[in-house]
């Protein structure tokens, strides 16, 4: 899962283009509409995730685990995307191993489901949680 997606440094590359863009775009104040937060008044899996990694990114690390408990994956991920991008080929080697690794012991269908448990949660409306 994650090694496939590493695999291409071109793909990972673009997503990381992505992924700044979508951050500078909400830094300057573009505020973003989920979509199915709007259509059926229930925050999708990802909802605050956007305002986390602000949060996280600018040392306020309470409130972005307030906003979601999975923004600090989110700088993880972006910091893998740049060293498979822009770091050494034994760096690039090394996170390669290590995603495959992680796929192997299935670490991130591990991640994918504790998402999902926390999203449950918050849908179920448990103190503690903003949207």
């Amino acid at each position: 899962m994650l090694s496939r997606f590493l695999a291409k440094r071109q793909v990972c590359t673009a997503t990381l283009f992505g992924v700044a863009v979508y951050l500078l775009l909400a830094i300057v104040g573009l505020k973003f509409e989920c979509l199915i937060a709007t259509w059926f008044s229930v925050p999708c899996p990802l909802c605050g995730l956007t305002r986390g990694t602000m949060c996280f990114l600018s040392g306020d690390w309470r409130q972005a685990l307030v906003y979601h408990w999975f923004s600090p994956f989110v700088i993880i991920g972006i910091l893998v995307m740049v060293g498979r991008s822009f770091g050494s080929r034994k760096m690039q080697a090394i996170l390669l191993r290590s995603c495959r690794w992680a796929d192997g012991k299935k670490i991130p269908h591990v991640v994918v489901g504790l998402l999902f448990v926390y999203w449950t949660a918050r849908v179920f409306g448990l103190a503690g949680f903003e949207f």
